[in-house]
């Protein structure tokens, strides 16, 4: 493959060219080799390095009926060269009638390049900067527009600059197979109009579900910083009336910037009978204020009934009364409840939020802030059916969760519980949860103390994922059953044979979640939680690896530490590398243990030789490996 290209055009499965150096092939004959099935080449597809891809797909028999899609890559291709776009143009016109995946390599950016498949295929363009003149109208030029972009069905617009032109003549190329849009435009096209209805020739996008319009901005905090008015993306009216008016079948809309202005179009278009919009089910919005929720109120008196609402911000001095008409409306529909931050902070009155009867809501995501209050009366009778419940607020804030621990009922429908509040989760809290949430199975937790860790297993023994964005201080400990200064003497010492052995776990731990099968420590979220203080030794992941029989996917993120944590971090750490195939393991570059991405050569040659290795008894296996000093790594 040209690994010059630069910008996208098509993503199918990659083709690179020759092998890497220092591999042994005739080591590697792994046609039939029983570890290799489904599950471990869906695993290679997040760790191998692409560099790989050759001569790995070129010794392993199964590579083509497997998951050779599993390997994506999104191929460039930049208008501002024209040479590149050129030579890609010919390699894709004489290849274009190929209906088998090639034998050998291939000088274009794609294995397999039928027609059937490019239909399926992901495009996205960039475009010349202001200083580029503009392409001649050659052959290889309309073969662009004329083959390549009628087949893509998602399509992505980000580019520096773009003219009037060349977005128009964009739209029209791809047309009515067009499915998904993702869009960043400059204002010199956002703020004009005329643009979609050009000398009675209208662009139709008539089979356009999802419009997705993106921004480089952190949209709360700019939001904080102007009262809760957004200051980005000068969106005219009347541009994005001529757009929604083009996509008939409209199903998802996000739009994390100005969305009043979105909803106005849309308002107005519903007015004008242009386009009823009857299939729109799904709104993702950024900060929207009061003018954005009475904008929401009159398309749900035109007919307009929402799936999903999401609402990253509230500000504007929204009104109880118009958020609470809006929830009236959708009642009998929405399924997905997502109300965001208050974001005004000088407004007069507080917030409350009182939800009507939803049936049929299945998830709810609050934000308690100090301007805001959750009335809680009667909750479980107004959603019955609610699955998953997604709780957030600020540090100042602990009152607005009374509500939570007063009711007396229970929800038994609930399975999925998250926590993600600015200050530290005591085992009271979750003591309160469990009894209005008995049979949650899924649990996130923000800040949970030691105590709190410590009684998930007698709270929710059923519990299949958890997940700890903030370890504590004690997080071995509570991981292993190993007392915090016994694990200091292990790592200290680097007792290789203390590491697995039983009698040092003392008290109860996470093992004691049998039904266990993901187990997520310190995972990076935009939810301003950084404050990573503690982080697991790989004594305990391994204590907890492999005392959990159904775990199928460990993931312990380190990348948020300083320098210096690290450095010490790597001190402690074994010189081993192990992977466990039938676990995902995910660790972040500043660890050696688990580190499988460096050394999966060395672990393919290590698997080639005990070929009638079950995959399933693989951990105990690589664990008597180890202890024999085998484990040549």
């Amino acid at each position: 493959m040209d690994t010059e290209l630069d910008s996208v055009v098509v993503t199918t499965a990659v083709m690179h060219e020759g092998s890497q150096p220092g591999v042994d092939d005739t080591a590697m004959d792994l046609d039939h080799h029983p570890l290799l099935n489904d599950l471990v080449l869906s695993t290679l597809a997040d760790f191998i390095d692409k560099s790989d891809l050759t001569n790995f797909r070129r010794v392993c028999g199964k590579w083509k009926d497997a998951v050779e899609w599993k390997f994506r890559q999104e191929c460039w291709v930049n208008l501002c060269n024209q040479d590149r776009l050129y030579k890609f143009l010919q390699d894709f016109q004489r290849d274009l009638l190929q209906t088998a995946i090639p034998q050998g390599p291939s000088n274009i950016p794609f294995d397999a390049f039928s027609l059937a498949e490019i239909q399926f295929a992901k495009g996205a363009i960039t475009s010349p900067n202001k200083h580029t003149r503009p392409h001649p109208m050659d052959l290889n030029h309309h073969l662009f527009y004329n083959q390549l972009l009628p087949s893509v069905k998602q399509l992505q617009l980000k580019p520096e600059y773009m003219s009037i032109g060349q977005f128009r003549k964009l739209l029209r190329a791809v047309g009515e197979s067009l499915r998904v849009l993702e869009i960043q435009l400059d204002e010199n096209i956002t703020t004009r109009t005329r643009i979609f209805r050009r000398d009675d020739e209208m662009v139709e996008l008539r089979n356009l579900r999802k419009i997705r319009w993106m921004t480089d901005l952190d949209v709360l905090q700019n939001a904080e910083e102007f009262n809760g008015w957004s200051t980005d993306g000068s969106f005219n009216v009347g541009f994005l009336k001529e757009l929604y008016a083009s996509a008939w079948s409209l199903q998802y809309l996000e739009c994390p910037v100005d969305p009043s202005n979105h909803l106005q179009a849309i308002h107005q278009l519903i007015d004008l009978s242009r386009n009823p919009f009857h299939s729109l089910h799904t709104l993702k919005l950024g900060v929207l204020n009061q003018i954005g929720f009475e904008t929401l109120v009159s398309l749900g008196k035109q007919g307009l009934r929402l799936r999903e609402l999401s609402v990253e911000g509230i500000g504007g001095h929204v009104l109880s009364r118009t958020l609470t008409e809006v929830l009236s409306q959708q009642k009998e529909t929405l399924s997905i409840l997502d109300l965001g931050k208050v974001i005004d902070k000088n407004r007069e009155h507080v917030l409350l939020i009182e939800l009507p009867h939803l049936r049929n809501l299945k998830h709810l995501k609050l934000y308690f802030s100090c301007k805001m209050r959750f009335q809680s009366a009667d909750l479980f009778k107004k959603i019955p059916k609610l699955r998953q419940l997604y709780i957030a607020g600020d540090t100042v804030e602990k009152d607005c969760l009374k509500g939570f621990y007063q009711l007396q009922n229970s929800m038994p429908s609930l399975r999925k519980l998250e926590i993600l509040l600015q200050y530290e989760v005591h085992y009271e809290n979750l003591a309160g949860f469990s009894e209005i949430f008995p049979n949650v199975t899924a649990l996130t937790l923000g800040k949970p103390s030691k105590n709190a860790l410590k009684i998930l297993w007698t709270l929710w023994p059923e519990l299949r994922e958890l997940k700890i964005i903030t370890a504590c201080h004690h997080i071995d400990e509570v991981m292993s059953g190993i007392p915090i200064e016994t694990c200091q003497k292990m790592l200290a010492g680097r007792d290789y044979d203390q590491d697995i052995l039983d009698w040092y776990c003392d008290e109860p731990s996470i093992r004691e979640l049998k039904k266990l099968q993901r187990l997520e420590i310190n995972v990076q979220l935009s939810s301003k939680f950084h404050s990573l203080s503690c982080l697991p030794s790989d004594v305990s992941a391994y204590m907890a690896l492999m005392h959990l029989p159904e775990l199928r996917y460990l993931v312990i993120h380190r990348s948020l530490i300083s320098n210096e944590a690290s450095a010490k971090l790597d001190e402690s750490m074994a010189n081993w590398t192990s992977k466990i195939d039938p676990i995902q393991l995910r660790y972040d570059e500043t660890i050696d243990a688990f580190q499988f991405h460096r050394n999966h050569q060395k672990f393919m040659k290590l698997l080639c030789r005990y070929p009638h290795q079950s995959l399933h008894m693989l951990p105990d296996f690589m664990t008597s490996l180890w202890m024999n000093n085998q484990l040549d790594l």
